[in-house]
């Protein structure tokens, strides 16, 4: 039952982070590189907060440490991802088979949630063993959320709407996405938080020299 608290929570803060995210954007027409970070801090801030808060009672001491790693990650990530959104391999993609444009979709998002977790895991090491693992968790719910976008783009690409149903559309898709991406960090990164889990590992961990007691 804990776990599954834990996990509709992180489902619920990855929601309210895209949806700042979102708002933000269409505020202030985030198209240059100086916005997109605004929002990218924005977005890392509200995603932080709401998992500081998750992590309150499973990682006391270490909750300040993962809302900054989180928005430092944001941060990075986002400018990486603006480099190549307006760099000139983008337009050429367009001609690849749609089939390869959605391959190239999951795969930025694999590495884009990647680059956003290496902050994090720095920030569990010694807390969670096998930290490395949460990258790999947040790369994959990056993937599914950038080919998500992908195929809803394309499947709603001729359909004729205002700037508001636009909006609606593009916060709704978010928000199935958060549920998505949600999911998959959150069980992943339940599953190693399980005291069962994390007691075993660090049993198998080499302690270092100075928690070996001198019996001299």
């Amino acid at each position: 039952m804990r776990a599954a608290r834990f996990v509709l929570g992180w489902v619920g803060s990855v929601i309210l982070g895209n949806a700042a995210a979102i708002i933000a954007a269409t505020l202030l027409q985030a198209e240059t590189l100086t916005t997109v970070l605004a929002v990218a801090a924005l977005e890392g801030c509200v995603l932080g907060l709401g998992q500081r808060w998750l992590f309150s009672r499973m990682l006391p001491g270490h909750t300040l440490r993962w809302f900054q790693a989180t928005v430092a990650g944001m941060l990075i990530g986002r400018g990486i991802q603006f480099a190549i959104d307006t760099g000139p391999l983008l337009p050429l993609s367009y001609r690849w088979p749609e089939a390869a444009q959605f391959l190239a979709a999951a795969g930025a998002g694999l590495g884009f949630g990647a680059v956003m977790a290496l902050p994090q895991a720095l920030a569990l090491r010694g807390r969670i063993p096998h930290a490395e693992i949460w990258v790999a968790a947040r790369g994959a719910g990056m993937a599914v959320v950038l080919a998500s976008l992908f195929a809803a783009s394309h499947a709603l690409g001729g359909l004729q709407t205002g700037p508001v149903a636009t909006f609606a559309i593009l916060l709704a898709l978010l928000s199935v996405c958060g549920i998505l991406e949600g999911a998959i960090e959150g069980s992943v990164l339940s599953w190693l938080l399980a005291p069962s889990h994390t007691h075993r590992a660090l049993a198998d961990v080499p302690q270092p020299h100075y928690f070996i007691r001198n019996e001299r």
